[in-house]
C-alpha cells in the first residue's frame, strides 16, 4: 500500500501543474493542454516498458527470488502507470472542452486527422483502466489479456495525435524519441522471449545430519 502511495505522488507531482490549473477554475492555459497529453503519453511508455523488463528478469534472473520479487513488483506498478496514463488523458480532454467550449465544437473536430487518433487513445485507456480490477480480470478471463493489448493501440493513437497535431510547436526530437521508445519496447518481446533461460548455479549440498545411533540391546535376563 505505501509503495502505491509513493508511486502515485511521483507520478503525480511532476504534473501538479496541470491539475491545479483545472481545480482553480477559469485559468485555463495552454501549456496545461500540451502537459497532460505529454505526461499521459510517458507513463503510458513506462507501463509498455514494464512486459520487457518482466521477460528478461525470468529469462535471465535465474530464478533467483530478488529476481522474482523484481518481476512481481513491476507488474504491480504496470497498473498503476496505466491508471495514471489514463488520468492524464482525462485531465487532456477536459482542458481541451475547456478550451473548445462547446459540445458542437468538441464533435465537429472529432473528425479531422489530428483529433480522431487522439479519442481513439482515449477511449483505448478508458476501456483498460475500467477493466483493471481484480474482479474485471476474473470476469473476463482470457479475453481480459486480450483486451490489454491494445494498450498498443491506445499507444499508436496518442502518437499519431501528437505527431499531426503539435508538432510544429514541439521539437521533432521530443515526438521522435517516445515514439522509438514505444516501437523498441514492442519490437524487443519476441527477442527477449528467445533468449536462454540462465539456469542458478547449484550450491554445495547441506551436510547429511548424523542418525542417532540406535541404543544398544540388552539381552533380557532368564527367570
Amino acid at each position: 500500500m505505501a509503495a502505491r502511495l509513493l508511486l502515485w505522488l511521483a507520478m503525480l507531482a511532476p504534473g501538479w501543474a496541470v491539475i491545479d490549473g483545472l481545480v482553480r477554475g477559469g485559468r485555463y492555459l495552454p501549456e496545461m493542454l500540451h502537459l497532460s497529453g505529454m505526461w499521459s503519453v510517458y507513463l503510458l511508455t513506462a507501463s509498455l516498458a514494464v512486459t520487457p523488463a518482466t521477460i528478461l528478469l525470468a529469462r535471465r534472473g535465474a530464478g533467483h527470488p530478488a529476481a522474482r520479487g523484481a518481476g512481481r513488483a513491476l507488474l504491480a506498478a504496470r497498473r498503476q502507470l496505466g491508471l495514471g496514463a489514463a488520468a492524464y488523458a482525462a485531465l487532456h480532454v477536459a482542458y481541451y472542452a475547456l478550451d473548445a467550449g462547446s459540445l458542437a465544437v468538441v464533435l465537429a473536430e472529432a473528425t479531422r486527422t489530428a483529433f480522431w487518433p487522439g479519442w481513439v487513445a482515449v477511449g483505448v485507456m478508458a476501456a483498460l483502466a475500467a477493466t483493471s480490477t481484480d474482479a474485471a480480470a476474473r470476469a473476463l478471463g482470457r479475453w481480459w489479456k486480450r483486451l490489454h493489448r491494445l494498450t498498443y493501440a491506445g499507444a499508436a493513437g496518442a502518437l499519431a495525435h501528437w505527431w499531426v497535431l503539435d508538432w510544429p510547436r514541439s521539437p521533432l526530437a521530443e515526438v521522435a524519441t517516445w515514439t522509438a521508445l514505444i516501437l523498441a519496447a514492442l519490437a524487443v518481446r519476441p527477442l527477449l522471449r528467445r533468449l536462454p533461460r540462465r539456469r542458478r548455479r547449484p550450491g554445495n549440498p547441506p551436510a547429511a545430519r548424523p542418525r542417532p545411533s540406535a541404543p544398544p540391546h540388552r539381552a533380557r535376563p532368564r527367570a
